[in-house]
């Protein structure tokens, strides 16, 4: 018998490779996945950075606006220092209305980009490795209906602000990592050894005795009890120990016989392993030429889109007319919807490995279907088509919904139905089911409608199945990969809803979307009976304490802000047991609630202020940004008044006024004439001759209106006044009330040197008969089913009438109204239409004497 027993280093042993092999492989993942979290809670941590230098905005930028309007240096560079206090926050800037600035501190760029740190003194240096970003927001300041931009804050952080935070987490990854690898390492290589080792080398000490000699002898044993691959190994062992027994004196016969047998079936297991391997690798390499493939495409396709979306936010914010914002907006539109389009066979394996999830949101319908309309509006123009929306007036404004989701299964409608129709219309529409039990769902049904070529009735199940299309569909004419209908359908699904198609052969189709349960996105404010202040600067508290209580810091600092003005001593609240304590403490003389608070939440503290009598008598606001329908009569039984984030200052002032004594400066109210508004001043009739006006008035004063120089306006009005005093007290009345919109109507005017009409009594009958008659129809339906293309048919009917009667103010009326529809300005042409009945009533009142 031949020894064979050695030593066996570990390094060389299984244990040691199968070890190593581990150790290197946990580590290796635990540092991709150490790292890979790293730079997740790094970019989560930045866009955190960014909501808070967001948030910096709300609290700064209606102080800063007013200053800049004001020229009040001293407030602005209050508010610099006062942002510069935020830990996040590394230096500031501040612009005015002419891009001069105002303010600069701490760490800042220059215009060449070097980055520089600016001291309280002013002095500069330059600053080393600061990893700089900014958040720049624009300062608009509200003057009547108008409002206008009194100039740009630039608030910089750093790197610095991320690590400091995310620092300490990683330090704690890393060891966590390091001491569970350490202890998974040595728990595996005692397993290795105790389960794997040890039994191997007592089998392989048991088989070194075998000899033909010793077979009655031997009996090889795993060490183990219960039934693994060792025992079942050993007792094969066993086996072919008995059968070597009783076939021992055919062994040398078949020898030579066996050893040809088993060279020809090593050899073939060669080759068949070989065989596997090679498809193995096919495999592989078939599968990673796809992964190659579908990066590649996203990478080629996104890197372009990223310029065109990229430039299109640039030159939206540029000095550009309307119809060149419109284009500009077309482009955006189509550029986001060509980049989700891109994702399409990505969201279809998504979807069929369960892995895809939808994001909700607030979406309003409105906005997407007139952004959908600005996408397809000149690809149906081309084809002489027209894209017809309706919106069910139960609609409610915004709704709980995946809007990139929705957006794409409508993109993908829209699109097959331009596809397949050269003729007629296409109609995008919805309606709104509320149920009985509540208000906060609804059911929606989205139709896309066309008058095209139609589908067979056997294939309108068949064309949402992936790569399906309409047998004897000409792909040359009409392209496409079948892929749109199959994701639309499954993401539906996903809604909780259905989709079908009804059609008919040469008469068109409708695709049917039903989402029986949709969420109403937020209720409306309870209502107060009362809207908000004007001015809250001219209102004056008598001393009074106000507890604050909200567990979220920058929500109570905006509270304590809003408030900081008027005198108030404030306390801070963190929670529900922190509330209740110092309302016992202080006895403050009002309360603003966050009704969502950890552990003892605000409905809580209402109910336990409620049941006790001796805090009853504090009345308590509710400021929250949750509340649903189903909570409004909760909060209005437990609380004295309601407001829901975002809360503005002057909303929360009148809501303060409720409730604590005040009084209001005569010399800050602002008084205008009888039922007079801002619009009626820019357009009362000036029976002046205007054209006696000098040309350098008009010009001087377009240029102190648009920067709203109080001063020299005043002293231009002043050189007039005399030979002008109508139209001199009529623009000083627009400029005291710092309504420089009105102020440039008025001038409006004195460009065209137009005199306004005054219409004969016959004229004046004429006009209001039209206006009340056919026309008044199409107003109706216009109103009614809000179909932009009649609307823009509309607005040029009333305008070739104003122009027929030389009534200047109903054809800017109507140049507006088209204006507006062009730009699918949902919202204001709404409040356009609205005021057509002022026109008919004004007919009565535009006659001469």
């Amino acid at each position: 018998m031949i020894e064979v027993t050695e030593k066996i280093r570990l390094k060389d042993s299984l244990s040691g490779r199968l070890m190593t092999a581990m150790t290197l492989i946990y580590f290796g993942v635990t540092a991709v996945m150490t790292l890979t979290n790293f730079y997740i809670v790094y970019g989560d941590t930045k866009e955190q950075v960014k909501k808070e230098l967001q948030l910096i905005e709300k609290a700064f930028a209606l102080n800063l606006s007013y200053s800049l309007w004001t020229f009040n240096n001293n407030h602005v560079n209050s508010n610099g220092i006062g942002i510069l206090q935020s830990p996040i926050v590394k230096g500031v800037q501040i612009y005015n209305q002419q891009g001069q600035m105002q303010f600069s501190q701490g760490l800042v760029s220059n215009e060449t980009g070097d980055e520089l740190y600016i001291g309280e003194s002013g002095q500069q240096k330059k600053a080393l490795d600061s990893g700089l970003f900014s958040y720049k927001f624009d300062l608009v300041q509200k003057s009547g209906k108008k409002e206008f931009r009194t100039g740009r804050v630039v608030v910089y952080s750093n790197d610095t602000v991320i690590l400091n935070r995310v620092t300490l987490g990683f330090y704690i990854i890393i060891a966590n990592a390091l001491i569970t690898s350490i202890i998974l390492c040595a728990f595996f290589l005692w397993a290795f050894k105790y389960y794997l080792i040890n039994p191997l080398k007592s089998m392989t000490r048991q088989v070194e005795k075998i000899d033909l000699q010793t077979l009655d002898e031997i009996f090889v044993s795993a060490l183990r009890s219960n039934k693994n691959e060792l025992v079942l190994f050993a007792d094969k062992i066993n086996l072919m120990i008995r059968n070597v027994k009783s076939s021992r004196n055919e062994l040398l016969s078949l020898n030579l016989g066996l050893e040809s047998m088993v060279s020809e079936r090593t050899a073939e297991l060669a080759m068949s392993n070989e065989d596997l391997m090679t498809q193995k690798e096919r495999a592989e390499a078939a599968n990673q030429a796809k992964s190659v493939f579908l990066a590649n495409m996203s990478h080629e396709i996104r890197t372009p889109m990223n310029a065109v979306l990229g430039f299109t936010e640039i030159l939206k914010g540029t000095d550009i007319n309307a119809k060149q914002s419109h284009y500009i907006e077309s482009i955006h539109s189509s550029g986001k919807a060509l980049l989700s389009l891109i994702n399409d066979i990505l969201d279809l394996s998504k979807v069929e490995a369960g892995k895809l999830e939808l994001q909700y949101g607030s979406v309003s319908l409105g906005n997407l279907f007139a952004e959908l309309e600005t996408i397809f509006q000149q690809k149906a123009a081309d084809k002489g088509l027209k894209i017809n929306i309706v919106i069910d007036p139960n609609t409610p404004s915004a709704l709980v919904m995946d809007e990139t989701r929705i957006r794409q299964v409508l993109i993908n409608l829209i699109g097959n139905a331009l596809k397949f129709t050269d003729k007629g219309f296409i109609r995008l529409s919805v309606e709104c089911t509320f149920s009985e039990s509540t208000h906060s769902q609804v059911g929606l049904t989205l139709k896309v409608s066309d008058s095209g070529i139609g589908i067979p009735a056997d294939q309108c199940d068949k064309i949402f199945g992936a790569f399906e299309q309409i047998s004897g569909q000409k792909v040359k004419v009409y392209g496409g990969t079948g892929l749109g209908l199959a994701i639309s359908k499954r993401l539906v699904q996903m809604m909780g809803g259905t989709v079908h198609v009804e059609s008919q052969l040469g008469k068109g189709s409708s695709f049917i979307l039903n989402i029986p349960a949709v969420e109403v996105a937020a209720v409306d404010s309870i209502e107060s009976g009362e809207g908000t202040i004007a001015d809250a600067d001219c209102i004056h508290f008598e001393p009074a304490a106000i507890l604050v209580a909200d567990d979220v810091d920058y929500n109570r600092e905006i509270l304590k802000t809003y408030l900081g003005d008027f005198g108030f001593s404030i306390i801070d609240a963190v929670d529900g047991k922190d509330t209740l304590s110092k309302i016992y403490d202080v006895h403050p003389d009002l309360i603003l609630l966050d009704m969502k608070m950890p552990g003892m939440s605000g409905y809580d503290v209402a109910r336990t202020l409620n049941a006790d009598s001796s805090v009853v008598d504090i009345p308590v606001i509710a400021v929250t940004a949750s509340a649903l329908t189903k909570d409004e009569e909760v909060i209005s039984k437990l609380c004295d008044g309601y407001l829901r984030k975002p809360v503005t200052r002057e909303q929360l002032i009148t809501e303060v006024m409720k409730h604590l004594p005040y009084t209001v400066s005569e010399e800050s109210a602002v008084e205008l004439p009888e039922n007079q508004c801002v619009a009626e001043i820019a357009a009362a009739q000036i029976p002046e001759d205007l054209s006696l006006i000098p040309e350098e008035f008009i010009a001087e004063m377009h240029k102190a209106v648009k920067i709203g120089y109080a001063s020299l306006i005043s002293e231009l009005i002043e050189s007039i006044s005399t030979d002008f005093p109508i139209f001199s007290a009529q623009l000083q009345k627009a400029a005291d009330n710092f309504d420089f919109a009105a102020a440039l109507g008025l001038l409006d005017k004195l460009d065209s040197k137009e005199v306004p009409v005054v219409l004969s009594t016959e004229q004046s009958g004429e006009l209001k008969a039209l206006l009340s008659g056919e026309l008044h129809n199409d107003w109706e339906r216009c109103s009614q089913k809000f179909i932009f293309s009649d609307i823009a048919a509309f607005a040029e009917k009333i305008k070739e009438l104003a122009e027929q009667y030389n009534y200047q103010p109903l054809a800017k009326w109507a140049d507006e109204l088209k204006l507006q529809t062009d730009l699918f300005s949902t919202t204001t042409v709404k409040t356009l239409l609205l005021q057509y009945p002022e026109f008919i009533e004004d007919c009565n009142t535009k006659r001469s004497s």
